[in-house]
């Protein structure tokens, strides 16, 4: 019994919390941190850890799979995940706090690198547009 009121507890929490912005120089104690040698990039906004994979939230990357998207957005796809491979290489921590999960079943999270967040940096180089996943249609890449 108090196994399922901690879990409703915590999905409460992550819904009221989960687009808020990260202090990542002060991380929630509910943020795990793992050595980036230990993180598989899928694509620019999906990212593999001990097999569990982990979606990027409140923000989109081009799609690299999938038959719905264009050519210039699979090949800027090809570059965010370039980017996001990039810049694990550069790092030593990889931070991420779980918020929920998505459609897929993947762990919707925050990330960071070395305390610095992940995709306020994968934006500002052009490579991800802020998205409310539960709010918003996704961004189109394909027509700006």
């Amino acid at each position: 019994m108090f196994g399922a009121i901690l879990m409703l507890m915590i999905t409460i929490w992550s819904m009221l919390n989960d687009n808020r912005s990260v202090d990542w120089q002060h991380p929630p104690m509910e943020a795990i941190t793992v050595p980036t040698a230990d993180v598989r990039v899928i694509d620019g906004d999906t990212f593999e850890v001990s097999g569990e994979r982990l979606r990027l939230k409140g923000w989109d990357t081009p799609e690299i799979f999938g038959s719905e998207a264009c050519s210039a957005e699979q090949q800027l796809g090809q570059r965010a995940r370039n980017e996001a491979q990039r810049l694990l290489r550069r790092s030593k921590a990889f931070t991420y706090l779980p918020v929920g999960t998505d459609r897929y079943g993947r762990t919707l999270s925050h990330w960071a690198l070395d305390g610095v967040d992940f995709g306020q940096t994968l934006g500002k180089a052009g490579f991800a547009k802020r998205w409310d996943i539960e709010r918003q249609q996704k961004p189109d890449w394909c027509n700006g």
